[in-house]
């Protein structure tokens, strides 16, 4: 039965991150698609987060009766949130990111990730596959703990891939991401006018195992 709950998902540097959400989890079975959603709310992404969900709840809509997806929003260190714990309801899994709304805060994508990360193992219980990140962002890594090179390693051991959608202004800077990117064997995209076609090349990649 479903209820409402609050848990601690991880500590960064003595930090408890309190991580919510109103769902059922499901285990995800060996033949399953497994991923997660990470998603940038901070107030000041306010525009980057109406694109995302336009993006990301196709994504969502896209998905088969295979694939287990979870959503997680973060607006800085204490404000990593788990909004929808693993589904394989993709009506559901829409919905809970058409829900998602603007919070004060500033970044922490490294931390996103690396609890993300462990969320993601944690739900493809033991399964020795590759599977994804799906992050939606701005790509600045400010005011993260957790260190880039730390991380890759971390995703690396872990078959971890990012695939990223980057909603930033064209003379904006991102490296550290890139370098995660391009090392987990990830794929960056950008927004433009046909969001469907961007959810729609997510949806496929985040399939090849």
């Amino acid at each position: 039965m479903s209820s409402q709950f609050t848990f601690i998902l991880a500590i960064i540097l003595g930090a408890a991150v309190t991580v919510s959400a109103q769902s059922e989890s499901i285990p995800a079975a060996a033949e399953s698609t497994v991923y997660g959603m990470v998603v940038f709310n901070s107030g000041g992404f306010r525009a980057g987060l109406e694109r995302s969900v336009r993006v990301l709840s196709k994504v969502a809509e896209n998905n088969s009766e295979n694939e287990v997806a979870f959503v997680i929003t973060y607006a800085g260190g204490e404000k990593i949130r788990l909004r929808q714990e693993a589904t394989s309801d993709r009506l559901e899994l829409a919905d809970a990111i058409q829900n998602l709304y603007a919070e004060a805060g500033s970044g922490a994508l490294l931390d996103a990730i690396k609890l993300a990360s462990e969320q993601l193992i944690a739900t493809r219980l033991g399964h020795d596959q590759t599977s994804s990140l799906v992050i939606a962002t701005d790509g600045d890594t400010r005011d993260s703990a957790v260190k880039a090179d730390e991380l890759l390693k971390y995703l690396l051991e872990n078959k971890v891939r990012l695939h990223v959608l980057v909603i930033a202004g064209p003379r904006a800077k991102h490296d550290s991401l890139d370098r995660l990117i391009r090392g987990t064997g990830g794929k960056i995209y950008t927004y433009t006018d046909d969001p469907d076609a961007t959810a729609d090349a997510i949806s496929a990649d985040i399939k090849v195992k």
